[in-house]
């Protein structure tokens, strides 16, 4: 075989080996898919029933008053004739004597409530930053807690999600993409509840609510 026979075998076979010792390619960073934001509201501009959603039940006795603690610019209202007897979430209708009111911001059945003990203005309209609700991965949907919480690894419990999963702390938002701290309730004999760290996961949805026409 001729040097230069025996050079060109030898290119052939240290080729690969040369390219396979160079620095190994980067692989790209995870990109963090976007949430979606999802405003609602179960009354139109024109005060009427919004698309998709359906009246499932009705009640009278009703006074409502202004600042809703889950959506703010809304009405918190109460009726003796319901079990659920608050409404954390209400919106006016055309009819002012009228309002439809949504207990979870996922639900497309609402509940219409006829104000005959009229309005107030507690708290008036209020701001609300917080999601009211929010859906983790394709499953998980986890909704606001009101009134008082304790708190869990020095981070107040904010979500119920289901009887295991809560969520703690802030639903934070950077850039388009909003994440929560997520945490597994495990009950230990005796009654007593701990929890357990399952991380910080993006959100697939978080929900607010629209503003109300005021009464």
């Amino acid at each position: 075989m001729t040097r230069s026979a025996r050079m060109a075998v030898a290119g052939v076979t240290l080729g690969p080996l040369v390219a396979l010792s160079g620095p190994a390619l980067a692989r790209p960073a995870a990109v963090t898919p976007p949430t979606t934001v999802r405003t609602i509201t179960p009354v139109t501009a024109t005060g009427t029933l919004a698309p998709g959603y359906t009246i499932a039940r009705h009640y009278g006795n009703a006074n409502c008053a202004s600042g809703s603690p889950t959506v703010g610019k809304a009405y918190q209202c109460f009726t003796p004739a319901s079990p659920v007897g608050i409404y954390d979430a209400c919106w006016v209708q055309a009819n002012h004597h009228y309002v439809l009111c949504i207990e979870k911001p996922w639900q497309r059945k609402v509940t219409r409530l006829h104000v005959t003990r009229g309005y107030g203005d507690s708290s008036g309209f209020m701001t609300v930053h917080r999601p009211w609700g929010a859906r983790l991965g394709s499953r998980i949907r986890c909704l606001v807690i009101l009134g008082p919480v304790h708190a869990i690894h020095g981070k107040p419990r904010r979500y119920l999600c289901n009887h295991k999963i809560v969520l703690a702390g802030k639903i934070t938002r950077r850039g388009t993409s909003w994440r929560a701290a997520e945490y597994r309730k495990i009950r230990h004999r005796g009654h007593r509840t701990t929890y357990r760290s399952l991380g910080r996961h993006p959100a697939a949805v978080v929900w607010f609510g629209k503003a109300s026409v005021k009464d």
